[in-house]
């Protein structure tokens, strides 16, 4: 008799051993469920997420039209500053093959405005729109596509469709262009 109440002793201490653990692995699926919910919904991204200055490191090639000859090879810096409500103004200083393509007078090239859109996958796009050159017809257009990272603080780059400036709409060239950039 004392084994019996013995055995069931211990098969109750042991049905309550496996209770308490199922319970600790359902509230620790809840909790991981609960952090994944709570990341995703911290990532959901908008215009609002792409807001301030932000410094932008530019490098990359422009081809040749219908060729995959290198025509140009670019590198430069950029302050771009987004409002949080789709529109950008910026400067920069590119170098291509070397040189300063036009020389500023003084400081960056300035006056280049446009407009951007972020999907709340946090992936968006971008037009820049340049200045017209002196003695020009028509500014630069740059459209590009962008990834943000770190909540917004962090954006990587590819540019898409390029026109060079003084060319009639419509006109793109194939470029190889990227930036990185972090808020200040």
């Amino acid at each position: 008799m004392k084994s019996s109440i013995i055995n069931i002793t211990k098969a109750a201490f042991a049905l309550i051993a496996i209770v308490a653990a199922g319970g600790l692995l359902v509230g620790a699926f809840h909790s991981e469920t609960a952090i994944a919910q709570n990341t995703t919904m911290s990532q959901i991204c908008s215009n609002a997420t792409l807001m301030g200055d932000y410094a932008f490191r530019i490098s990359g090639e422009i081809f040749v039209p219908n060729s995959s000859t290198i025509a140009v090879y670019n590198d430069g810096v950029a302050m771009t500053h987004f409002d949080g409500m789709g529109r950008l103004t910026q400067e920069d200083w590119i170098v291509r093959n070397g040189v300063s393509d036009p020389p500023p007078t003084e400081g960056l090239h300035d006056n280049e405005h446009g407009t951007y859109t972020v999907n709340p996958d946090c992936t968006g796009h971008a037009q820049i729109d340049f200045p017209i050159p002196l003695g020009g017809t028509s500014g630069a257009v740059i459209k590009l596509k962008f990834v943000l990272a770190e909540h917004g603080r962090v954006i990587h780059t590819i540019v898409y469709s390029l026109r060079p400036p003084n060319t009639p709409a419509g006109t793109m060239v194939p470029a190889n262009v990227h930036s990185d950039a972090e808020k200040l």
